[in-house]
């Protein structure tokens, strides 16, 4: 029995591993804020709800969910370009949210919500632009050189560039 235990655990562990990956993508605001991936984080918070996104130029929007029967990665990407008072306004939503403001993490200054245990939720500022790109990771070691993650397109420039001292989890505190 041990031998039918070991062999059915390894062969899930290999189907799991070889490219028997449920991927979906989308570049459609139709499924914004929608992912399949069954352990994502179900606050977002740091994300514009959807119908703000009719006031403001949306630059870019990408989603991706892999799922194989052992691990799961996702990301959502959303850049948005904003008059001067939209913009000083979304700075204020970011800073009432809690989100902690990081100029050593990224290439640009952030809002962090969440960066810890293979989750990460920030939004890079773009003072000079008026630009703010939202986003979510949910993946081993964002940005590390890592075979597991399966988020292979995820854009370098919006990767890390140093850990923090410490986990960074707004919605932790929020629930205390």
């Amino acid at each position: 029995m041990k031998k039918i235990i070991s062999l059915f655990t390894a062969l899930l562990l290999v189907l799991s591993l070889s490219g028997c990956v449920n991927k979906k993508v989308s570049d459609s605001l139709d499924t914004y804020l929608e992912m399949d991936v069954p352990l994502i984080n179900d606050n977002l918070s740091i994300f514009p709800e959807k119908s703000a996104l009719e006031t403001v130029q949306v630059e870019r929007y990408h989603s991706l969910s892999a799922s194989t029967l052992l691990f799961d990665d996702a990301y959502l990407l959303l850049e948005c370009s904003y008059t001067p008072e939209q913009y000083e306004q979304e700075i204020h939503r970011l800073k009432n949210l809690g989100a902690f403001y990081r100029e050593d993490l990224f290439y640009q200054p952030a809002y962090v919500m969440l960066f810890c245990n293979d989750y990460y939720e920030y939004a890079l500022v773009d003072n000079e632009r008026l630009c703010v790109v939202y986003i979510y990771a949910m993946t081993p070691r964002l940005g590390a050189d890592n075979s597991v993650s399966m988020l292979t397109d995820f854009p370098t420039e919006y990767y890390p560039i140093a850990q923090p001292e410490e986990d960074i989890d707004v919605y932790e505190y929020a629930e205390e």
